[in-house]
């Protein structure tokens, strides 16, 4: 064996190895599952999976069903370890196993078996509960009870084929459904089916039940009046109930007497009313009445009503109707602006009144119509209209009432307000509701143009013009414009107008120019002014300039400096540098030396050359410039020359020669040096004769000048030369001869490559060949031979015509000679054979298949060699490859051979081929054919079905079919089956053969073929119907699936739904129905249903008749006849009148067919119609077919009038005139129709005559000449007392109506002439500004008048007026005087008697003057009270009047006016408030809980009866956010104990009425009232006062609280501190991130002591304490604040501020204050360094202090004057303000001390005797006087000190009884200088002020009084007023003061109780910079006496005296 078998040996072993280790383990158990549980239903798909538990993947399957092995079918798959039993059935249940094998393994695993049940799909019942047929509102049950043992069924229900939804009627619980209130969509046909959980089957649906819904019984609800009454009426409400009759003939059901309410007395109606909703009884006693009757309707009875109908048989219940009753105010009126309610100056503006029409205040009130009450159509009574402004009680002045339409001309601002109007008419209703707009005129507004971007702009930017109108309007519309102002142009339609903004997208040069806008609002005349212009200049993009220094190429280190240059406007470019191509440049990102426009390389390299760029961009703008031009940059070395020689190589004698000495270098100005010889031993050439410039010329060869050559350049004025050259040779030479030679040898065939060669033996390689085909002698040259190169001739592609002789020469390129003629050669050329290859059986095969390819070559030649190509590669022969000759076989062809064949053939001994064109094989896997089937699988009989079986794209193909077990039978690879039977259903397989090559078997398919569903149409209620009625017709196919329905009527498509119903049918529904389903999912077709004949007839119709004709007139009998048009002769008959059924009566009788009306009155007249209605089909006649109005009417009536009136006086002429109502009219008021027949007004033949009556209407008047008589008017002349008594007339005619009826007047006639009484309004004196109303009475029995007024003399008269009243404007004194009138009447005039003479006093009216309390600025939520005060002589009791905003009060008498003592008011709106002003009549008005809509000025005026003051000048009141008291601290919130600090409490905008309370770490502070005032003071302070506080105030009664303000936190720290804050690094900035340790240190014990913080947010804890020390890691700047250590009893000590900077540079300062004559040393550190910075600036309260190199600044002595924030800057950056405190040293206030108690002695004793003084004196003024202490918004007393700025010397002596405003008496004596005014401020003046502060009641609550006796003497020293700005020269600077405080030792049961010390202390204060500071050498004294006497007591006497002493200081 061989080295070759070994490895053959190793792999055998390996698999016996593995082999025996196999057998050596047990076999695998397999686990057989069934999916789902067992049992199954039939139909489930069931998985039944084979689990073998082993690490082997090809395990093969065998099942077994009951010891028998299962073969696959389409029932049963088999998917590797799953076996699927497709819809099971039966005969499946049995014991099952599964056995897994190996493949080539003799082992198997069997499984246990397992059992598999297969059960009926159980069956589903459907009851229902009640029966079938049930009533609407009735619940519904319906059970679903399934037959199985399962309990977890799920149920689903269907209803007509749809599933059913669960609902709030539709609910469902397990297996029952319930339907709650059943309706008539509820009917139809229900089923149910159950399905479980996770399983694909369900239960056989039920059978169907058909649900009946039928209606109950209706009832009726009519009321009377109409539906829409007005408050006061009567209501009536009447419920009926349908008759049974008509119930069951609307249902459909049979009579059945049982049921027939009608006659049914056992069981009669009751009725219920329900109100609001039909579950709300109303509480009526009157239940068994059908009407219920509302008495004196209100608006609460408004409302839904509802009745219904109970009973105890069945049905038992009506259904409900309901109606609405509305009791309702008057119509709408609707105000309109035209054209807005904002509107331009100038415009005109108009005002439409539009009172809402009478149809559309029935219909927004849910009314019917009714034509007694239409006001659209009442021309009596028309509308006139009242206009208001202001307020809805201020009538404008304007006379036209009756026009709709207020006009306002040309509007201005004053025009500007609220507008009200009203309609007011006659008739009823009487007024409409007023409604308001609110008018706003303001001017036209300007617009603002802008452009974006600003400024010049280039090509192809884009640029925002936005026209901005500042203006309440939002649709303005823009026009832009283009151009000068006087001479632009309108851009139409600009592209890219959106609103306000005209966007051009890509500037070009034409848009540049000025551009204007103006704003136009749409739909209105105005618009705004034009706005300005604004210039767009838009220019191109500049291209930026490139230059060079120096130009051209340079060497390696010189420097180059590059510059962009761009000619622009604009300054701001930015630069871009690039180096590359224009396509391919990378941009230079920071050069080093690139500076502005100018980009420097010191020294360049190599590296640096090639083509560079630049670009300019401008900042904060998109567009850049264009691309430079390129400049190149060569850098090159210096360079070394090439010596070229012409003609290269050797030369011949006698040839010119040129030697050319070439430098690399783009510089030209070289200058040339040439050599011969030896690199070492040559010589240079001087001055050669053929020299031209780099060319060195020998115009005639010799064999002498052979040798070597060299040259070398310089560049002139350039210190650099070339390097020497490298050496050429120059060769002299005979002429050669050349040898010509052919490849391949002898006969060529055509196509292929022939090469002749020329060869010239020679040392040239640079010979150029010429060629020549023919015979020596008669050749010719070949010209530009195609593939000639260099001394080869190719011929690519030989052809015949290439054969014959071919000769060749050489010539040297530049060359004048050439070598000798060659020998000549012979070609012969042949024709290439051909090759073709084919394949066998097709291109296209598949796996296992044998293939064969054929080459074919056309030749005589039989030496051919073939070999064979797939692809680009050579195949090589195997067992699958087989070659025969010319042909090549693939036996069994796989996947792999698929790919592109060629083949090639070769003769022997030669280098051409032939080769074949390329054919493509394709080996897929063994087809399946895809078996479809067209339409669907599933279809009726008739239809036709097509199978097809596509194997692909390939031929050849034989189909075979297979249809159940049948034998296979061979057809095309289309099967179609025509009209299908049932017996052609079944399952199809096919499959295709090629030669002995057949395909896989297709997938089954199965065909069902059913019978074709014939449909069938159901009719309810029949196929004939009446007119009216309602159809319905079911298409009903008995097929599962999804239907949608066709309709057809007489053959023509009707309708798509299942039911088909037909809602009022009449005769064009008549005709033949049919249907006919199809399937949604399928396009399957049902049969066409039998057709269904539908015939509609007419109802009966009734006929009514009236005997006599209408109209009638009262008194006479009507018969009313109903003839009904019907075959039936069982007719009961029903009267209706007006919607109501008429009750037979004593005047109502009726007679079968026939209606009585005896005597009948108008009441009767209305509409009459009848109605039959019988218990069969049809069960009524038409309704309503012929409707009857019967008119009873009175005759024309005649209207008597008197003139001048019906009581006369003697010797007066009376006029009667009768008045017959027009036909029109008549005819209207009682409802009729017009007759030309009867209408008298153009009835010429039958004219009125009219009869005049005196007495009684029986006795006539005769005319004589007292009267006379003219057409309709009797005349009496001269009347007397005998003509007085009752006046009738009566027309007659001789037409139908003959008659009007007659009315009557009484004359009187009196003897004595009357005198009018003259009366005033007001009786009494009159006030100027108001008017007075003089009344002239006439008794009002006496009639009309017209009254004649008289002023001062009885003639002429003054003025003629109609009516009774003269209204006097009393503008001055002098409109009083003495005033007559009389009444006269009739032509010619009738006068009275004057009247006697009325003075009329008028007297100056007094101004009213409104003050506010607490201010008239408040806050919301507090209580302002505002008073009217009238200063009046007079006793008169006043009622007041307030207006808000010019609201005033016209309904002056309303019954709801306010007239308690005051008024008060807290208005929930605007409105509200406004009416509750309006209504106060009070002298105080009060708001409580003010809010922001109570703003506005208010005014209040006086009334005195009719007459008012002046009104008050308006006071304005604001309303401002909830009040936010604001705390501030002065000095600084940093302090030493022992000094003095002042927290200042105000309240934001107001300062008026309040007092303060104090609050420290939250809690209220027990002293608080020392803060009253606003200011509180903590001198001295102490550690215990260190805190964070907040202040808040109040004011008012009750009291209003602000807001508590921000915190301001005080810091006092102690002189000798026995705990410190130790902070490590020691400083008090930091920068974040770094870390920081603090501890509490105590001298005796830190135990006890934390650190704790305050930041911007809260206090708390340090965030990582540990015992008393605290560490933070990392800072941050949330952590500055300031922290202190704190002891668990809550003591402060040791506060330091603690300041984290995220910048780059702080400030090291002590954290502790700087002792004074001590040395300040402050560094400025940098972050990353962390050491001090060489060069710092450094500042103090903003300004430059010194400039250090150091980074340190050093104060050797500090003083107070130091004190002050600083901070420090560098290049690097800044740090932040460090504030540096300066104490002093602890000696210095042992020596305060002593001065102070000695100083405060002398105080005392000299404020003893200034007490006793002033008590003397001020003892009785004490008693009598109530003083109030006022203080200022600090909350110090009132102290004016004298202003400097003159030199006067004066004395002033101020009253003692004389009060300030802080309540005190003060005495000064002042002395200044007289002489002179000087501009500067006094100095070393000295003034002293002396104080005495009264004793002053206290109120309870009352915490502004000052509670202490306290005296202070002050001696003061005032320096020159600064005149820096930043300098508060306010209050003394030098000054000296001491106070002194007493307590008593008397406890006191308020704060403060039990504190008696003294304390005298002296303080002098400087002023630095601003701030207040109190320095070391400050002395003060304080002495504090309080007697406390609780709350209640006075404030004790107070004392103050001040010296204060001014001397000249200059600022340093």
């Amino acid at each position: 064996m061989g080295s070759s078998a070994l490895p053959l040996i190793l792999l055998l072993m390996s698999f016996i190895h593995s082999g025996l280790n196999q057998d050596a383990q047990d076999l695998p158990t397999s686990t057989l599952t069934v999916t789902p549980d067992s049992p199954v239903f039939t139909g489930e798909t069931v998985n039944l999976k084979c689990v073998i538990n082993s690490d082997h993947s090809d395990w093969r399957y065998e099942w077994n069903k009951d010891s028998s092995m299962l073969q696959r079918s389409e029932r049963h798959t088999v998917n590797r370890d799953t076996l699927s039993i497709v819809g099971a059935v039966k005969s499946d249940q049995g014991q099952y196993t599964c056995k897994g094998h190996i493949d080539g393994r003799s082992v198997s695993s069997q499984s246990s078996s397992v059992s598999l049940s297969v059960e009926g799909l159980p069956t589903s019942t459907l009851t229902v509960t009640p029966d079938r047929s049930v009533f609407t509102g009735e619940t519904v049950n319906l059970k679903c009870v399934i037959n199985s043992d399962h309990s977890d069924w799920r149920y689903e229900w269907n209803k007509d084929y749809s599933v059913l939804q669960t609902s709030e009627r539709y609910t469902v619980n397990r297996d029952t459904l319930s339907i709650v209130g059943a309706v008539k969509s509820d009917e139809g046909r229900y089923t149910c089916r159950g399905q479980r959980d996770g399983r694909s089957v369900s239960s056989q649906s039920s059978s169907a039940v058909s649900l009946s819904v039928k209606d109950s019984p209706t009832s009726t609800l009519t009321v009377t009046p109409d539906r829409s009454v007005f408050t006061g009426e009567t209501v009536n409400l009447t419920c009926v109930i349908e008759t049974y009759s008509n119930w069951i003939w609307r249902n459909g059901l049979t009579y059945d007497w049982r049921n027939d309410w009608t006659h049914e007395w056992t069981h009669k109606w009751r009725y219920e009313w329900y109100k609001g909703s039909r579950y709300s009884v109303l509480q009526t006693s009157e239940h068994y009445r059908d009407t219920l009757t509302i008495s004196g309707a209100t608006e609460s009875d408004q409302g839904q009503y509802w009745c219904r109908g109970q009973r105890g048989g069945r049905p038992n219940s009506s259904q409900s109707s309901s109606v609405s009753l509305s009791v309702k105010d008057s119509p709408t009126s609707t105000l309109t602006v035209t054209p807005d309610r904002s509107v331009f100056t100038g415009e005109t503006v108009n005002l439409t009144c539009v009172i809402e029409t009478y149809s559309n205040w029935i219909w927004r009130n849910g009314l019917t119509y009714d034509w007694r009450n239409d006001w659209t159509h009442e021309w009596t009574h028309k509308w006139r209209y009242e206009w208001y402004k202001g307020s809805r009680y201020s009538v404008l002045q304007t006379s036209e009432h009756y026009r709709d339409t207020l006009t306002i001309s040309g509007a201005t601002e004053s025009d500007q307000g609220q507008y009200w109007c009203r309609g007011q008419r006659g008739g009823r209703p009487n007024s409409s509701q007023s409604s308001s707009v609110s008018l706003s005129v303001k001017d036209l507004p300007t617009p603002t143009l802008t452009v974006t971007p600003d400024g010049p702009v280039f090509t192809g930017e884009r640029v925002n013009l936005k026209c901005e109108i500042n203006s309440d309007h939002s649709n303005w519309r823009y026009e832009w414009y283009k151009g000068s102002k006087n001479n632009n142009v309108m851009l139409k339609k600009p592209e890219h107008h959106t609103g306000d903004t005209l966007s051009i997208q890509q500037t070009a040069t034409s848009d540049k120019g000025q551009y204007w806008c103006k704003g136009h609002i749409n739909g209105r005349s105005v618009s705004s002014q034009l706005s300005s212009a604004v210039s767009l200049s838009v220019k191109d993009l500049p291209t930026p300039t490139l230059t060079v220094t120096p130009d051209g190429p340079v060497f390696t280190g010189e420097r180059v400096n590059l510059k962009c240059e761009i000619n622009s406007d604009h300054s701001n470019w930015r630069y871009e540098w690039y180096k590359g191509s224009k396509n391919n440049n990378v941009m230079l990102k920071k050069p080093e030396h690139h500076t502005g426009d100018t980009l420097s390389i010191q020294q360049t390299a190599t590296s640096d050359k090639g083509q560079y760029w630049c670009k300019g961009h401008i900042n904060g703008r998109s567009v850049s410039s264009q691309l430079s031009s390129a400049v190149s940059l060569s850098v090159k070395d210096l360079p070394t020359p090439t010596l070229t020689v012409t003609p290269d190589g050797p030369v011949f004698t006698g040839e010119r020669v040129n030697l050319k000495c070439e430098i690399n270098s783009d510089h030209s100005n070289w200058r040339y040096e040439w050599y011969k010889g030896s690199k070492n031993n040559n010589v240079m050439l001087k001055k050669p004769e053929h020299h031209t410039g780099d060319t060195l010329s020998i115009q005639q060869t010799a064999t002498s000048d052979k040798g070597q050559y060299w040259c070398k350049g310089h560049i002139n004025g350039r210190s650099v030369s070339s390097q020497l050259s490298s050496a050429v040779s120059l060769s002299v030479k005979d002429l050669p001869t050349p040898t010509l030679t052919v490849t391949p040898d002898g006969p060529v065939f055509t196509g292929e490559r022939v090469n002749l060669k020329c060869e010239i033996n020679s040392d040239h390689s640079n010979w150029r060949y010429e060629w020549y085909k023919g015979s020596k002698n008669n050749n010719v040259m070949l010209k530009k031979p195609e593939h000639h190169t260099g001394d080869t001739l190719s011929i690519q592609q030989t052809a015949t015509s290439d054969k014959g002789q071919y000769w060749c020469k050489g010539h040297i390129n530049g060359r004048s000679v050439s070598s000798q003629l060659s020998s000549a050669v012979s070609l012969s050329v042949e024709g290439l054979p051909t090759s073709t290859l084919t394949v066998t059986p097709d291109k296209s095969v598949f796996t296992g298949e044998t293939v064969n390819l054929k080459c074919v070559i056309n030749s005589d030649h039989s030496d051919w060699r073939y070999e064979w190509y797939k692809g680009y590669s050579v195949l090589q022969t195997s067992v699958r490859y087989t070659v025969n000759g010319d042909t090549l076989s693939i036996v069994g062809a796989v996947k792999s051979d698929q790919g592109q064949y060629t083949c090639k053939g070769h003769i022997h001994g030669r280098s051409v081929s032939s080769r074949s064109s390329s054919v493509s094989l394709s080996v897929k896997d063994k087809p399946k054919p895809n078996l479809t089937v067209k339409p669907q699988s599933s279809v009726f009989t008739g239809d036709t079905v097509t199978l097809s079986c596509d194997v692909g794209q390939s031929t050849g193909w034989t189909f075979l079919w297979r249809k159940d077990s049948n034998r296979e039978s061979i057809d095309h690879s289309t099967k179609t089956i025509s009209s299908v039977r049932v017996s052609d259903g079944g399952t199809y397989q096919c499959r295709a053969e090629r030669g002995k090559y057949y395909t896989k078997l297709s997938d089954k398919i199965k065909i069902t073929v059913r019978e074709r569903p014939k449909p069938v149409v159901r009719v309810q209620p029949d196929v004939r119907v009446f007119r009216g009625e309602t159809v319905t017709l079911t298409c009903d196919i008995q097929e599962a699936g999804v239907w949608r329905y066709n309709w057809y009527k007489d053959h023509y498509s009707t309708g798509q739904d299942q039911i088909y119903k037909i809602t009022s049918v009449d005769q064009s529904h008549a005709g033949v129905y049919s249907c006919r389903g199809t399937q949604t999912e399928a396009p399957q077709y049902s049969e066409f249903s039998d057709g269904v004949t539908l015939t509609v007839s007419d109802l009966p119709t009734s006929t009514l008749t009236v005997t006599p004709d209408s109209p009638v007139f009262t008194g006479e009998t009507v018969n009313l006849k109903c003839v009904i048009n019907s075959d039936h002769s069982d007719w009961r008959y029903e009267w209706n009148k007006d919607y109501s059924v008429l009750q037979t009566s004593e005047r109502y009788t009726v007679n079968r067919d026939t209606l009585s009306i005896v005597e009948a009155v108008t009441s009767d007249q209305g509409w009459y119609w009848c109605r039959g209605q019988r218990d069969g089909r049809p069960n009524s006649s038409q309704s309503r077919s012929v409707s009857l109005s019967v008119s009873v009417t009175d005759s024309p009536t005649s209207t008597l009038t008197v003139t001048p009136d019906r009581s006369v006086f003697t010797g007066e002429t009376v006029n009667l005139k009768c008045v017959i109502e027009t036909y029109s009219n008549w005819i209207w008021r009682n409802g009729l129709t017009y007759d030309w027949r009867n209408d008298w007004t153009h009835d010429w033949t039958h004219k009125w005559r009219y009869e005049w009556y005196k007495g009684s209407r029986y006795s006539v008047l005769q005319t004589s000449e007292r009267h006379t008589v003219n057409g309709d008017t009797l005349t009496i002349s001269g009347a007397t007392e005998s003509y007085q008594g009752q006046y009738w007339c009566r027309g007659q005619r001789g037409g139908r109506p003959n008659s009007s009826h007659s009315s009557s007047v009484s004359l009187s006639v009196k003897g004595l002439k009357p005198k009018p009484e003259l009366t005033s309004d007001p009786a009494g004196a009159a006030l100027t500004g108001n008017t007075v109303t003089l009344t002239c009475r006439m008794d009002p029995s006496t009639g009309y008048w017209d009254f004649y007024w008289y002023k001062h003399t009885l003639n002429p008269e003054t003025e003629k007026r109609e009516t009774n009243s003269y209204r006097l404007k009393t503008d001055s004194v002098s409109d009083g005087g003495h005033y007559w009138c009389r009444a006269g009447r009739g032509k010619p005039v009738y006068y009275t008697n004057y009247s006697d003479a009325l003075w009329v006093n008028v007297t100056e009216s007094p101004k009213a003057v409104l003050t506010v309390r607490p201010d008239e600025r408040v806050f919301r939520g507090e209580t302002v009270t505002l008073r009217c005060e009238i200063k009046w002589g007079g006793d008169t009791e006043w009622t007041y009047r307030w207006e808000i905003n010019g609201t005033n009060n016209l309904n002056i008498n309303s019954a709801n006016r306010c007239t308690k003592q005051e008024c008060g008011t807290s208005g929930v709106n605007q409105q509200k408030h406004r009416e509750a002003v309006s209504l106060c009549s009070t002298q105080e008005l009060n708001i409580s809980s003010v809010d922001h809509f109570h703003s506005g000025k208010y005014t209040c005026t006086g009334l005195m009866n009719t007459q008012s003051c002046q009104r008050s000048d308006a006071v304005t009141l604001t309303v401002s956010a909830e009040a936010q008291a604001a705390v501030r601290v002065s000095p600084q919130p940093w302090l030493t104990e022992g000094e003095s600090v002042t927290l200042i409490c105000e309240v934001s905008g107001s300062s008026t009425g309040w007092t303060f309370s104090w609050f420290r770490d939250h809690d209220h502070l027990s002293d608080s009232s020392r803060g009253a005032g606003g200011s509180y003071i903590l001198s001295p302070a102490a550690l215990q006062h260190t805190g964070v506080y907040t202040c808040r105030a109040e004011r008012g009664r009750p009291a209003y609280y602000t807001r508590h303000s921000s915190t301001q936190p005080l810091w006092v720290t102690g002189v000798s501190a026995s705990v410190s804050l130790v902070i490590n690094p020691s400083r008090s900035q930091h920068f974040s991130s770094d870390s920081l340790s603090l501890s509490c240190e105590d001298q005796s014990n830190s135990a006890g002591w934390t650190v704790r913080r305050y930041t911007d947010k809260d206090t708390k804890n340090c965030s990582t304490q540990t015992g008393s020390a605290c560490v933070i890691e990392s800072l941050s700047t949330s952590d500055t604040g300031v922290y202190w250590c704190q002891s668990e009893s809550g003591e402060k000590r040791h506060p330091q501020n603690i300041t984290v900077h995220d910048g780059e540079v702080i400030l090291v300062s002590s954290v502790d204050p700087v002792i004074e004559g001590e040395t300040l040393t402050l560094h400025c550190l940098h972050r990353s360094t962390n050491s001090s910075i060489l060069s710092a600036d450094f500042y103090k309260d903003g300004s430059l202090v010194q400039n250090q190199t150091t980074g340190e600044m050093s104060i050797t002595t500090v003083s107070k004057s130091h004190e002050g924030f600083y901070y420090c800057k560098t290049e690097r950056g800044q740090s932040l303000h460090s504030w540096i405190s300066v104490r002093a040293p602890q000696s210095s206030s042992l020596l305060v001390i002593g001065v102070s108690v000695g100083l405060s002695f002398f105080l005392l004793f000299l404020v003893s005797l200034v007490l006793l003084w002033r008590h003397k004196n001020n003892k009785d003024h004490h008693r009598n006087t109530q003083h109030t202490s006022v203080p200022t918004r600090s909350g110090d007393m009132e102290n004016s000190p004298l202003q400097p700025g003159s030199d006067h010397i004066y004395d002033d002596v101020t009253p003692m009884n004389k009060r300030d405003k802080a309540g005190s008496d003060h005495i000064y004596n002042n002395a200044t200088p007289l002489n002179k005014r000087d501009k500067e401020p006094l100095e070393d003046v000295t003034y002293s002020e002396v104080s005495v502060k009264k004793n002053i009641p206290v109120d309870k609550d009352d915490t502004t009084a000052d509670p202490n006796n306290v005296m202070y003497s002050e001696v003061g020293t005032k320096v020159k007023k600064f005149k820096s700005k930043d300098i508060n020269t306010a209050g003394p600077s030098d000054l000296t003061y001491a106070q002194i405080n007493i307590q008593d030792k008397k406890k006191s049961k308020g704060k403060g109780a039990g504190l008696g010390d003294v304390l005298i202390e002296m303080k002098s204060k400087e002023k630095y910079k601003g701030k207040s500071s109190e320095s070391g050498d400050t002395l003060y004294s304080e002495l504090n006496h309080n007697t406390d006497r609780g709350a209640d007591a006075e404030v004790s006497d107070a004392t103050y005296a001040q010296v204060l002493k001014k001397k000249g200081h200059k600022n340093k």
